[in-house]
């Protein structure tokens, strides 16, 4: 090759890596700004008030939510108050909607004097957005002079979240949601009606007085005859002229019976304490292994890769009869993301969770990085081999697709997978649920062991997770097997 050739070469082959460099700072730019979605968006907010009339010497509050799960770094700014109108305290907490976190300010006032008032706007700020509330008009009323409305409560069924199968046994309550004591009393003597239900046997249960206090109204315990959707039965509760109906619901019965060694014993108790008092289920064995056979488009590999597969396996294995479950199939996820026979070691987990009777689990995404950095390679190599052919065109489409297969290997497991899913998945142990992150709040929701579950946010001690039956809480870090 002449001088001035080696010359015109070697100018191609630097402008070619100047575009392919190029080509990854821009995809990296649009990556990176993908990955933070929302971040222009504006702060969505949502108000809630006791009303515009207002009672002089009553306390009356405002409740501000705002799609953002961390209070620790919200800012309210109050504006100046209206004369007679007094700040009593401001209270921030978190809130799940929608199956996501959002933080919520509960501000209280008590007037002071009668007359036409307007608070706000009231302005919320959080690190890079910011929020404004309508401004609202208020009056304020002698508290003699006028006659408060009467509060008519929300009416619910409630049933622990989980899988039920035709026989299973559904223990339903029927609360009463009023603020206070004395303001749900007058509708516990009132006139309930509660319609029957289809394909179902139906058994009431006794209410107790300690149940009452909790707003419990009527227990009634279903067991389904057949496979389908059950309609929760309508109850409609009376005092005087004032009647509530209850809200809407519906719970998914799955065909056949689960096996006896399976079910759970369920207690005559609330939701919450039914699932802690659960009779403990003993895993069944680990799946047999000895005699696995691969799908048939891996059995001309079968011999080489057969070793490593069973040394996975036996690990496994020995973590399961240890009676860590939920860690025995973190690993088989962690192989069937990553090593390149995902598929083969999705099969068994599938089979493993079957033994703990899990039937409905999320699969992982195969991102085997070791073929993928491979691929690159051999791409980047037909690249610079057509580079020196001088094929331009077919250069540079080889070498951005090498840079588009090696930024997804690096990028899809920490980055693009939790973005596409709301999170990364990870495996949970048999664990209660809470509304907060904290044991002192509500029990909402109950894991079994070896769940897979999507974990949305992480604060401390506590991680937010959602899972299949679209149930969603807080529970202990501790509880959770990342991999």
């Amino acid at each position: 090759m002449e001088k001035p050739d080696r010359e015109r070469f070697r100018g191609r082959v630097h402008r070619l890596l100047r575009l392919v460099v190029l080509a990854g700072l821009l995809l990296g730019a649009g990556v990176s700004s993908w990955a933070v979605p929302g971040s222009q968006e504006a702060l969505r907010l949502i108000l809630q008030t006791d009303g515009s009339e207002l009672l002089v010497g009553k306390p009356w509050k405002l409740l501000v939510l705002l799609q953002y799960p961390s209070p620790e770094n919200v800012h309210l700014s109050l504006p100046p108050l209206p004369e007679g109108l007094l700040l009593d305290r401001i209270r921030t907490g978190i809130r799940t909607v929608e199956g996501e976190i959002w933080t919520e300010i509960e501000c209280t006032f008590i007037p002071q004097k009668r007359g036409d008032i307007t608070l706000g706007p009231l302005e919320v700020t959080v690190p890079g957005k910011q929020g404004r509330t309508s401004p609202q008009a208020l009056s304020v009323r002698d508290a003699s002079g006028s006659a408060e409305s009467p509060i008519v409560p929300r009416l619910f069924w409630t049933a622990p979240d989980k899988e039920y199968r035709v026989g299973d046994p559904i223990p339903l309550e029927l609360h009463i949601d009023a603020p206070t004591s004395s303001q749900r009393s007058p509708w516990f003597s009132g006139n309930l009606a509660v319609d029957l239900v289809q394909d179902a046997l139906t058994e009431t249960v006794p209410v107790t007085e300690s149940d009452r206090a909790q707003g419990i109204l009527y227990r009634v315990r279903l067991i389904p005859l057949k496979a389908g959707t059950i309609i929760l039965p309508a109850a409609k509760l009376s005092v005087g002229t004032s009647v509530i109906v209850s809200e809407k619901g519906m719970i998914s019965v799955l065909p056949g019976t689960v096996h006896q060694s399976k079910k759970e014993q369920l207690l005559v108790t609330t939701p919450q304490s039914s699932q802690k008092n659960a009779a403990v289920k003993k895993a069944d064995a680990f799946p047999e292994f000895a005699g696995f056979r691969p799908p048939f488009l891996w059995r001309l590999l079968w011999p080489l890769v057969s070793q490593d597969f069973f040394k996975v396996l036996s690990q496994s294995k020995t973590y399961w009869e240890q009676g860590k479950a939920a860690k025995a199939l973190a690993l088989l996820r962690t192989c069937e993301r990553d090593s390149p026979l995902g598929p083969l070691y999705r099969t068994f987990r599938r089979e493993a969770e079957g033994q703990l009777g899990i039937f409905s689990s999320i699969d992982e995404w195969w991102v085997p990085s070791i073929l993928l950095f491979g691929l690159a390679f051999f791409l980047f190599f037909f690249g610079i081999y057509a580079a020196m052919k001088k094929n331009k065109m077919a250069s540079i489409g080889f070498i951005a697709c090498a840079s588009l297969v090696l930024l997804y290997s690096i990028l899809a497991k920490p980055v693009l997978v939790p973005l596409l899913r709301g999170g990364s998945v990870a495996v949970v142990g048999e664990t209660e649920g809470y509304t907060i992150p904290d044991k002192n709040g509500s029990n909402i929701a109950h894991f079994v062991t070896g769940e897979a579950v999507l974990v949305k946010h992480k604060t401390g001690e506590w991680v937010f997770i959602s899972a299949a039956g679209q149930r969603s809480a807080w529970v202990t870090r501790s509880s959770v097997y990342d991999f």
